[in-house]
């Protein structure tokens, strides 16, 4: 039995009897021994020894040692030839039949005789002996079994007693190996063959002449080794590695008879491994120890005639080599040595091929598995396996999230066509409401004519049609959020009530009711406090997600200004119970009208006052030469709320008309300026205000080439435009400070402006009576800037054409009635006659490098909203290849996302650490957001993806840092490439559709096509405008800008742009051209 070793009695009994061996008292009677060699310590053997046995146990109490070539055989000492039960061959007495194989745990081969001639097959005759089988604990301990003999049964035995001592068709023996340590040397063997098959002749008793049968090969015998540890060669030698063989006998034919016997079946090799814990193979290097259980084949002569076909049914199957007992999981074989690769067992038996599914490209990585599911892993450049457990390709991996290639497909398709369907629509739309805005835009006011056509004027913006009726402006202090709200000009409720009545028109002073005013000013000032919760608020958000504390802020200002034109109207009407602001006229004329307005961002406020007693055509142009008109930059100065100025604003029209007298020569060079303006201001960080104030008021100058270059670019930029349209010393870039109610402006000694008489009835609502005479006082350096002023960035135009280049004003509020002081101000640039800012000139390589990268993101708009062409080809294909990257982002999230749960020990940490920190779900908002800009066209929020995909790049950033793994780097690297590039995607889109909505609002506000055109200087195309051959034009500037040129046409389509070489004025003459003023 398996675990019942022998030996162990032995050694026993020879202690006990003083190395006197007594079989019967060893009981080993069931063994049928024929040799016992028994050693209480050391057992060995020679060199070049040799021991031939039938049946032999070698037992060690310490070691047994096989040393080089030393010889152990049994071979064909087994049973003789048609003997051995039921696994002997089978022997048919007829001639021309090969005898059976003989069986042992492997099968023997057929007995056949093949055809000599035809088809040449061969055709079994005998049949081979009964396989037997193994099961544990028995151990198969009987001598092997002989093969057919191919005659008569009482002619085997002179076959076994054949001359030579060679016992052919003979099974094979038993030999059994004890000891806690064994050590076979090189060239060892120990040999337990079945004999090979022989010719048998049978007596010729009839005369015949003798013609040889074959008998079957004999089975191959038992070898048993019980050790702990097996000690083989370290090395290779001439004379091979130890070998323990029980092969079957091979197969002998006769050509004569054409008749071949089978071949004997493979025998048994039982290794038994008496440490049962260990997980490794006994046996260091267990391809050094050689264990054959082979069955066996045809011999060399027979091998060259016999046929090959069937030929496989004469060969011996194989026996068994195993351990007695079952090896730890994992490993298998008769040495108990790991599985391959690709391979497992369970300790017992042999190992078996692993049933888990690999995909296309997995391969196994782990050797002696315990159980069918074993590991692997895709090959390198795919996604790890944790999170790509079918090893799919890379392409295949992404899509399998949206089932499959025709799921994906349809993902990305389905939002695309909806989004172009989308913008389709809205520009069909955009397009119709323009034609009925030209048809009858007279019937259309206030926020009525803001919603029908969709927000294209801006918010609350008075119509075009009333402004011939439009007398005054007044601005509101501050920029509509918690730190700096809305107020009223003044320093309190009566100061303020009398500094907005005083702002009416002399005209007007009649009509106006001043209770119900003060009344206006307190409820305005309510409405424009802003509430506590909304500053906490904002707080928190900002701390949290800084995008998202813009967009709530943007909410709430508009709710305000929405609040603060309820009020107003209500006033303004005489409705809940409000008196009316103006006193009913005898002659029922049409009463005055207050309304209020302010930009799409509600960060520029302003109450706009009408004379509905005016005729429309007794209107006219202002004179500039004598008074100066000025326009309010909206926005703080933040990336996703830039300063800009409103060109929807009608107040430009009028100014237009100012510019060019006729037609639309005044709208080119008008929103040539502030297109330039724009694309400027929108680079313009708020902290260079301060710093442009401060510097003011210290060095006289209005901004420096090294701590403000976003502002001294500005101010470059439309001096360069202003020469180029020939508008020299009549256009400039402001900074006025105004007081708060809260602060007040201090004053020294200082230059000033001369000043014209006010006209009270003329259209512009920015009108300034300039100071009487020189010497009024300047802010001192120290006191320049009280904490309760307030920065606003201007374009103011003049005709004075001493305009300074860049000033600071210091206004006790942004509008003074004519009793009030005059604009003060604090410092003017002195360089004149050069066409370029103050220290424009001498930059240190800093300065440059820094103005010339705002010049550059500046100049990287404008090739894209410069033509036709592109603003409706090259865009709409720019749009939609950014909504793709926009939704190949949001499909890389959930790469990530899925990722992340798969892979991470810890799933849920690591997906709350890639969506919360350090920016609050940014991940998730980025497309959404992303997607809300390109369908609403939003430019802000355009902005604002930009800033909130860079945070996500943070946040992905972070995740890879703190969950760091390698099966993480491509769908990790995928997300930081997507979120960088959609970031940057995003910030080009948003500064492209500021550059079209400008364009677009232009042609709006004129009626009629405008293009963009850009001056690139020396080396580029174009100019802001040609000239005639017969007038001398203005040198061409070194700078980009963007000029607006006119062409005749629908609104909604742009022509192409004119020719370098036309001439402007051809169409507008020359002195509408140069000459506004």
């Amino acid at each position: 039995m398996a675990g019942h070793d022998p030996c162990q009695r032995a050694i026993e009994v020879a202690r006990k009897y003083s190395g006197k061996l007594n079989p019967s008292s060893m009981d080993l009677s069931k063994l049928h021994l024929e040799m016992v060699l028994v050693a209480e310590e050391d057992l060995t053997m020679g060199s070049r020894s040799r021991l031939l046995t039938a049946a032999a146990l070698l037992c060690s109490g310490r070691k047994l040692h096989l040393r080089q070539s030393v010889t152990v055989s049994s071979y064909g000492r087994g049973c003789p030839p048609g003997q051995g039960g039921a696994g002997r061959g089978e022997t048919r007495s007829h001639r021309k039949c090969g005898g059976g194989g003989a069986s042992n745990l492997g099968r023997g081969g057929d007995g056949a005789h093949w055809m000599a001639t035809g088809s040449q097959s061969l055709v079994p005759c005998a049949t081979p002996g009964q396989q037997t089988t193994f099961e544990r604990p028995r151990l198969p301990l009987d001598s092997a079994p002989g093969g057919g003999c191919g005659v008569e049964a009482n002619y085997c035995y002179k076959l076994y007693e054949k001359a030579h001592s060679i016992r052919y068709s003979a099974g094979g023996g038993l030999i059994w190996l004890s000891a806690p340590a064994t050590r076979m040397a090189g060239g060892v063997r120990v040999i337990s063959d079945g004999a090979f098959g022989s010719f048998t002749i049978k007596d010729n008793t009839n005369g015949d002449a003798d013609q040889p049968d074959t008998s079957g090969g004999g089975a191959g015998g038992q070898v048993i080794v019980y050790t702990d540890n097996l000690l083989v060669p370290s090395s290779a030698s001439e004379l091979g590695w130890p070998r323990l063989s029980a092969k079957g006998g091979d197969a002998q034919c006769s050509s004569q008879t054409a008749s071949v016997g089978g071949a004997g079946g493979g025998g048994f090799i039982g290794l038994e491994w008496r440490s049962k814990t260990q997980a490794r193979s006994p046996v260091k290097d267990p391809t050094r120890l050689l264990l054959d259980v082979g069955g066996g084949r045809v011999t060399e002569k027979c091998a060259d005639f016999l046929p090959q076909k069937f030929q496989d049914s004469v060969l011996g199957g194989p026996g068994l080599a195993t351990t007695l007992t079952p090896c730890q999981p994992g490993l298998a074989g008769p040495v108990c040595q790991p599985c391959p690769v690709g391979l497992w067992g369970d300790g017992e038996g042999t190992c078996q091929e692993c049933t888990n599914h690999l995909g296309k490209h997995g391969i196994y990585t782990t050797e002696g598995w315990a159980n069918e599911t074993c590991p692997y892993q895709c090959i390198p450049g795919l996604p790890a396996v944790q999170i790509n457990p079918d090893c799919l390709n890379n392409i295949d991996f992404a899509v399998s999230f949206f089932g499959g290639k025709v799921g994906f497909l349809a993902a990305v398709a389905c939002p695309i066509l909806m989004f172009m369907g989308v913008r389709l629509a809205h520009r069909w739309r955009q397009q119709r409401k323009r034609r009925v805005s030209s048809v009858d835009g007279s019937t259309m006011n206030g926020l009525d004519d803001a919603k029908a056509l969709g927000g294209d004027r801006g918010l609350w913006h008075f119509p075009p049609e009333q402004l011939p009726l439009h007398v005054r402006r007044i601005f509101l202090q501050g920029h509509n959020s918690p730190e700096l709200p809305w107020t009223l000009p003044g320093s309190g409720t009566e100061a303020n009530s009398a500094v907005l009545v005083s702002a009416i028109p002399t005209l007007l002073q009649t009509s106006i009711r001043p209770e119900s005013w003060a009344e206006l000013v307190k409820e305005l000032t309510k409405t424009m406090t802003p509430p506590r919760k909304e500053k906490w608020s904002l707080n928190v958000l900002w701390c949290c997600s800084p995008p998202l504390c813009e967009l709530m802020a943007w909410i709430w200002r508009r709710r305000r200004a929405r609040a603060v034109d309820r009020q107003l109207r209500a006033f303004n009407q005489g409705l809940l119970g409000r008196g009316g602001l103006w006193k009913p006229d005898a002659r029922n004329a049409a009463r005055p009208d207050v309304r209020f307005g302010c930009d799409d961002r509600a960060t520029v406020g302003y109450l706009d006052i009408f004379d509905h007693s005016r005729s429309p055509l007794d209107w006219a142009p202002a004179d500039l030469r004598k008074n100066e008109q000025r326009f309010l930059a909206a926005g703080h100065g933040t990336w996703t709320n830039p300063f800009e100025l409103p060109v929807v604003d009608p107040l430009f029209q009028g100014l237009a008309q100012t510019l060019g007298h006729s037609g639309s020569g005044g709208a080119q060079v008008l929103f040539s300026l502030v297109c330039t303006f724009n694309l400027f201001s929108r680079v313009l960080p708020a902290a260079e205000l301060e710093a442009a104030a401060a510097e003011a008021a210290d060095s006289g100058e209005l901004g420096n080439a090294t701590t403000t270059p976003a502002l001294c670019t500005l101010i470059h930029e439309v001096e360069r435009c202003s020469h180029q349209h020939g508008l020299q010393g009549s256009v400039e870039v402001q900074l006025a400070s105004v007081a708060r109610p809260n602060g007040k402006p201090s004053v020294v000694p200082g230059p000033s402006r001369p000043s014209e008489p006010l006209v009270a009835d003329s259209f512009t609502d920015l009108v300034r009576q300039m100071p009487a005479t020189f010497g009024d006082p300047l802010p001192d350096a120290d006191n320049a800037l009280e904490p309760g002023e307030d920065l606003k960035l201007c374009l103011v135009f003049s005709g004075k054409h001493h305009a300074g280049r860049g000033l600071l004003y210091s206004v006790s509020d942004l509008l003074s009635s004519p009793r009030d002081a005059a604009l003060q101000p604090l410092a003017r640039a002195s360089a004149v006659g050069t066409g370029l800012h103050p220290r424009a000139q001498l930059l240190s390589l800093g300065a440059r490098l820094r103005r010339a990268l705002i010049r550059w993101r500046c100049r990287a708009l404008l090739p894209w909203t410069c033509t036709a062409q592109n603003l409706h080809v090259s865009y709409l294909l720019l749009v939609v290849l950014f909504f793709t990257m926009i939704l190949l982002n949001a499909m890389v999230c959930v790469v990530l996302g899925f990722s992340l749960c798969r892979i991470s020990s810890s799933p849920y940490a690591a997906v709350a650490t890639w969506l919360l920190l350090p920016t609050p779900f940014a991940p998730v908002l980025s497309p959404c957001i992303g997607f809300s800009a390109l369908i609403l066209k939003e430019p802000s929020w355009g902005r604002i993806h930009s800033e909130i995909a860079i945070r996500s790049f943070a946040n992905v950033l972070l995740t890879s840092v703190a969950f760091w793994q390698l099966e993480l780097v491509l769908p990790l690297g995928m997300a930081l490439l997507f979120d960088a590039l959609v970031g940057s995607g995003a910030a080009v889109y948003a500064g492209l559709e500021m550059s079209s909505a400008d364009l677009a609002a232009a042609d709006d506000s004129v009626g009629t096509s405008l293009e963009l055109q850009v001056s690139g200087g020396s080396r580029g195309p174009g100019s802001y405008f040609a000239r005639s051959s017969t007038q001398a034009a203005p040198a061409k500037p070194r700078e980009i800008s963007m000029t607006v040129l006119p062409s005749m046409g629908s609104p909604s389509l742009r022509s192409t742009p004119r020719a370098r070489g036309e001439s402007a004025e051809s169409d507008f003459g020359v002195a509408e051209v140069t000459s506004p003023f």
